[in-house]
């Protein structure tokens, strides 16, 4: 009696999974025939003219001209349409939330930030940002109906697999908040979530200076601390519950200084944190009270003393990448945050730190760079996240307990 209905379901999920796969060919391609989908993907033509009939009433593909011939007829070209659909990206800091609107390649199309102190609280903080969400849909340049998904960026641990975020240190009060789950039954959009610097890697790795690397380290050094996103033969690598990757608290020094407060005193954070930069210079009276990140390296450019600091912060970040490129021996390390992208003196110390410190066969085959994405870089990541989740198919995902997600980084990586 169960037989029909289940071979209709096993029909419509094999539709689907072929769907997807026309449509990821599509999207790696950039220009391809019908021809071509039907010899890449092994379908039959009559399979592949189907769903490409599906796709092009969505709107997700369009007919843009003809292409040479290889004998017989000249091809129609089909391409992805980015314009299709857009996304959502946030990214939560320490004391600011961070928000874009971007097509299906990550172009940003809107941006918005609001004040926000992470100490707060979710009590206070998920209010502000359903509120910052509901401002970008309302004055969404593209429409609401158009928004088909929504990423979100945290800084620091989170159970991947049900989007709650996990004793994160940064984010007192916030131990096992269901983030992903309050937003998706708010916005009734699909809400994908996960670490600040998995997102930011992801992004650099895709668009900006992580481009044509196979193992990349990025190490993210923003306003709420230090951490990595690591990508490991192309795909983002999370750990067995998605708290790979934190290297702020990796100890360097085991020196009692009651200064840093109640983080791990001898850690990478607290030695070389953008918090302990500016701590350090305001100290000192070389910065002002209100002057931010920006304002420092700007005056660093004049101030021996600012330059001392920032030396002494690139010997720290150099000691932790000198053992990251020990062990994960990758091709590329990313540093991404408003220092490292400002200051060469940074990333110049680094690389000689670098160069003392770590295996002289890796240092030799990994280049050693700034981020190129800016401050929207985690934002981007989370859109970007969000894309592949609404495209991939769900029954092709690995389990999350892996933590190595191929459909979310493999694809970008194309």
């Amino acid at each position: 009696m169960n037989r029909p209905s289940a071979l209709t379901a096993d029909l419509s999920l094999m539709r689907e999974l072929n769907r997807a796969l026309v449509l990821q060919l599509i999207r790696r391609e950039g220009r391809i025939s019908r021809a071509d989908i039907a010899k890449h993907t092994k379908l039959s033509r009559s399979t592949v003219s189907s769903i490409i009939n599906d796709l092009i009433d969505a709107s997700l593909v369009t007919e843009t001209g003809i292409g040479t011939s290889k004998g017989g007829r000249r091809p129609i070209i089909l391409e992805f349409n980015y314009q299709a659909n857009y996304i959502i990206g946030l990214d939560v800091s320490r004391n600011a939330v961070s928000a874009v609107i971007t097509d299906l390649n990550a172009r940003i199309c809107s941006r918005r930030q609001i004040s926000f102190n992470v100490n707060d609280g979710p009590t206070v903080g998920m209010p502000l940002i359903k509120q910052l969400i509901s401002t970008m849909l309302t004055e969404s340049p593209v429409g609401r109906g158009r928004i088909s998904a929504i990423g979100v960026g945290v800084p620091g641990p989170l159970d991947f697999r049900n989007g709650r975020t996990i004793a994160p240190p940064v984010m007192p009060g916030w131990d096992n908040v269901p983030i992903r789950e309050e937003l998706s039954q708010t916005f009734r959009l699909p809400v994908s979530i996960d670490n600040d610097a998995n997102l930011a890697a992801m992004a650099e790795y895709r668009w900006g200076a992580g481009q044509g690397a196979q193992n990349m380290v990025y190490l993210y050094m923003s306003s709420a601390g230090i951490g990595a996103g690591l990508i490991i033969d192309s795909h983002l690598f999370r750990g067995s519950i998605g708290s790979a990757g934190e290297v702020g608290h990796t100890t360097l020094s085991v020196e009692n200084d009651e200064s840093f407060g109640p983080i791990n005193a001898g850690s990478l954070e607290a030695l070389a944190s953008q918090i302990t930069v500016l701590r350090l210079a305001r100290e000192q009276k070389l910065i002002s009270a209100d002057d931010d990140v920006h304002a420092l390296v700007r005056k660093a450019e004049s101030s021996p003393e600012i330059q001392a600091i920032l030396r002494r912060t690139a010997h720290y970040l150099g000691v932790a990448i000198a053992s990251i490129i020990n062990i994960f021996n990758p091709d590329r390390v990313v540093i991404g945050g408003v220092i490292p992208e400002t200051s060469p003196l940074l990333i110049e110390t680094i690389r000689a730190t670098v160069a003392r410190r770590a295996l002289s066969i890796a240092v030799n085959n990994t280049s050693i760079v700034p981020g190129a994405l800016g401050r929207n870089v985690a934002a981007l990541g989370a859109a970007a996240l969000a894309t592949e989740r609404l495209f991939a198919p769900p029954a092709l995902e690995r389990p999350a307990t892996l933590g190595v997600h191929s459909n979310e980084v493999g694809s970008l990586a194309s």
